[in-house]
């Protein structure tokens, strides 16, 4: 209060009037009343006052609202509306007058907020005096207070002003908001004003109802919902029919049932939806035939009721029927019970595979894709071991396909399958056998395995079927063996193709198998096509090793039917081999200087450009029973002198334009560990230079040598979070750096700037330092 008193600066005044709102009391309101007269100081004043208790701020407010025009006037009044003092009333109720509009609208609300019974007489005076456009203004206001009355109880004074708003010449919300502050004030006589609001001359009655709707009880809506659709016009029956959603009671039927045959179009599509909350099982035949021979809205109406109604009978209705329908009605309730989800279908739908027409046929298939389990593979199975058409047999081992994808192949027992394989004979023969693929189970995969080493050939080809449609990984090594057997070119081309797609199947949750990389590159071996070849390749690169590449490097320089693909695995699998198998930048550099697409080249380039961008780390290294912090001064093999061997590897840098960023986590170094990296820097002349670091966690730096920064921390990575002067020789500098890993994330940033902070342009990155072909 003193420096308010002492600063005569408009913003510092209210700055500290902010301050002040937190713990200001009467004492503060011959300070802060002086500020009221200022329009740049009197809001600030006001919103510090509105909250200091006590008749002393009521009485300043009076005094500054006699004297006060304009803006800070409509604030006063405001702030006198929020305060609700029962004695400012007498001071806002002659500023009811019509000459200024919104001085008329904030007066009005303030004396609503206000309440008490001299602020509704003045507001009661200013309704009659100010006619229909003046009552416009302060009506807003007025339902405000109604509203309050309301929820105090005061229900007869709430209605009378409620009545008065729902005036024709009020704008459509007031008269909205009216009907609904009437519709809550009505009591017992809730029904009797909802029904006269339904269906009577007000539109802005009706979306009060409705907004209503959800709140009231369900006898309420029912007899609200019964009343409307006997009575109401059709967009009220519409309406009323849509809100049946937040439920009702079953008296509702017939009026709904009568509005499907009697209503107008989009009365009939809204009672049709809404018989999947009252309807019952009785409803479904109407339902049906709607579903069935109905046309756009309605038929999707009747599909959408069929689907969702809830009534328990429901499900055994439509089953019922199921088993007498036919035609489009035994088409439209398969695609019923397969929308309900309800397994109960299962056994009818299966009913309908055997024995219902094609369409209905391939719908209940569909069906029980979803719907049948375990239980019904051998039922299933007999079915398709009897079919005798070709497309319905190609249909069922599509279903099965598909199903079997969705079941755990540990649930089932696949006697009954095995047992057709052996009993059947010509194409239901074949497709048993591709089912058979297509479960992982070690009795199928048994029965496969006996058949492909049996002297019966044809026994034989069902066996190899199997396997060419086998999502089976244990099988991999059969199929695998049966392709370097196979002197069927066709065959061997079926075999193939399988095997490599459950190989990059595997691979994706096994990249780094040693016994699939072996498998690769064995069928890349009996790979005796182009197209053999390239598909061979295309799942190579999933397993980078020297092997690997050494496979797709030959294939590339020998066979130039495949040369584009063999570049590209060559280039993915040098890629991933540069940081550990140093031939592997010797292939990128062929590619980026002789690879037959640009694309190629520059994948190789941009590879090349960031492996010279890069670092060399070695580690981690670890002493029992230290954390990390304590390994700081702890030298380890690459800070010592000698001849020992170090197994150095190439670790990139976040980005070419980034060459002393880099992120070690992915090397996986564990906890409380110090890992090294090493790289060379080319200055074009002798430097000083600023070093800017960031590390996570301690840091050492050593350039040609000498120990220029230390700091060892417990801390995550930000740029730039210590400074260090160095001096960089001419040619090139060897940088060593020592970090201490204590937990979670492990890297660092170093930036080689001017004294003065500015870039150096000319310096160059490369990890083979004096070794490599630069400046």
């Amino acid at each position: 209060m003193s420096r308010l008193r002492a600063t005569t600066n408009a913003t510092e005044q209210a700055n500290l009037c902010a301050r002040l709102r937190t713990v200001a009391g009467p004492e503060a309101v011959p300070v802060l009343t002086p500020l009221l007269q200022d329009p740049l100081t009197a809001h600030a004043a006001l919103h510090a006052l509105e909250v200091v208790p006590g008749h002393e701020v009521t009485a300043a407010l009076h005094a500054a609202l006699a004297q006060a025009t304009g803006a800070v006037r409509l604030a006063i009044v405001q702030t006198l509306g929020l305060r609700g003092d029962p004695a400012s009333a007498a001071h806002l109720a002659p500023l009811l007058g019509p000459s200024d509009p919104a001085l008329l609208a904030a007066t009005s609300l303030a004396l609503a907020r206000i309440g008490s019974a001299e602020a509704e007489a003045a507001l009661e005076r200013a309704w009659i005096r100010l006619g229909p456009q003046g009552a416009r203004l302060i009506a807003p206001a007025v339902l405000l207070l109604a509203d309050m009355r309301r929820s105090a109880g005061q229900t007869s004074e709430a209605l009378a002003w409620f009545e008065r708003l729902m005036s024709s010449d009020q704008p459509a919300a007031i008269r909205r908001a009216a009907w609904i502050g009437k519709l809550r004030s009505a009591g017992p006589r809730l029904l009797e004003e909802a029904a006269q609001a339904l269906t009577g001359s007000d539109p802005e009655a009706i979306p009060a109802v409705l907004a209503l709707w959800p709140e009231w009880p369900v006898e309420a809506r029912t007899a609200l919902a019964i009343h409307a659709l006997s009575r109401a016009g059709p967009l009220t029956q519409a309406a009323a029919l849509a809100h049946l959603e937040y439920g009702a009671g079953p008296e509702t039927a017939p009026a709904v049932r009568q509005l499907i045959h009697e209503g107008e179009p989009p009365v009939r599509v809204a009672a049709i939806r809404a018989l999947a909350v009252v309807g019952d099982a009785s409803d479904t035949e109407l339902l049906l035939q709607r579903a069935a021979h109905g046309v756009g809205a309605e038929q999707e109406a009747a599909r959408w009721a069929l689907a969702h109604m809830a009534h328990p009978g429901v499900t055994p209705a439509l089953i019922e029927q199921l088993r007498r329908a036919s035609g489009s009605v035994q088409l439209e309730l398969v695609r019923v019970l397969s929308a309900r989800h309800d397994t109960a279908a299962v056994p009818p739908l299966i009913h309908v595979v055997r024995t219902g027409p094609a369409s209905a046929q391939s719908a209940a298939l569909r069906a029980l894709i979803e719907l049948a389990g375990p239980a019904e593979f051998a039922p299933l199975v007999r079915w398709i071991a009897e079919v005798s058409q070709a497309e319905v047999r190609r249909e069922g081992v599509e279903f099965f396909q598909r199903w079997l994808e969705r079941l755990d192949p540990r649930s089932l027992d696949p006697s009954p399958l095995l047992e057709a394989m052996t009993t059947t004979a010509g194409d239901t023969a074949v497709a048993l056998h591709q089912i058979a693929g297509w479960l992982r189970h070690e009795g199928v995969r048994a029965a496969i395995r006996r058949a492909l080493t049996a002297a019966d050939p044809a026994r034989r080809s069902l066996a190899l079927e199997a396997l060419t449609q086998t999502r089976d990984p244990a099988l991999l090594p059969d199929l695998v063996r049966e392709c370097e057997k196979t002197q069927n070119p066709k065959q061997r081309a079926r075999l193939f193709e399988a095997a490599i797609r459950l190989l990059s199947e595997h691979a994706a949750t096994a990249p780094e198998s040693e016994e699939s990389r072996v498998t690769a590159l064995r069928l890349l071996a009996v790979a005796d096509t182009p197209a053999l070849r390239r598909l061979g390749l295309s799942v190579l690169p999933r397993f980078p090793h020297p092997d690997t590449l050494r496979a797709v490097e030959q294939l590339r320089r020998d066979d130039p039917t495949v040369r584009a693909e063999a570049e590209s695995a060559s280039c993915q699998l040098a890629s991933a081999l540069a940081d550990s198998w140093s031939p592997a930048e010797d292939i990128l550099a062929t590619l980026a200087a002789e690879g037959t697409t640009p694309a190629i080249r520059a994948q190789a380039a941009d590879r090349l450009r960031q492996l010279h961008s890069g670092w060399q780390v070695a580690g981690p290294y670890r002493v029992q029973g230290r954390e990390g912090p304590a390994l700081f001064d702890v030298p380890f093999p690459p800070e010592e002198t000698g001849t020992q061997q170090i197994a150095w590897r190439t670790k990139p840098a976040a980005s070419p334009n980034q060459p002393g960023h880099v992120d070690l986590t992915d090397l996986q170094p564990g906890d409380h560990c110090v890992l090294y990296a090493r790289t060379g820097v080319y200055a074009p002349v002798n430097l000083p230079v600023l070093l800017r670091i960031g590390s996570d966690d301690g840091i050492k730096l050593w350039i040609n040598g000498r120990l220029v920064h230390a700091h060892n921390a417990i801390r995550g990575l930000v740029r730039g979070q210590d400074h260090a002067p160095a001096h960089l020789q001419r040619g090139w500098n060897t940088l060593l750096v020592k970090l201490t890993q204590h937990t979670a994330g492990c890297g660092f940033w170093i930036e080689i700037l001017r004294p003065d902070g500015s870039p150096i342009p000319d310096l160059v990155w490369d990890p083979r330092g004096r070794e490599s072909q630069g400046p």
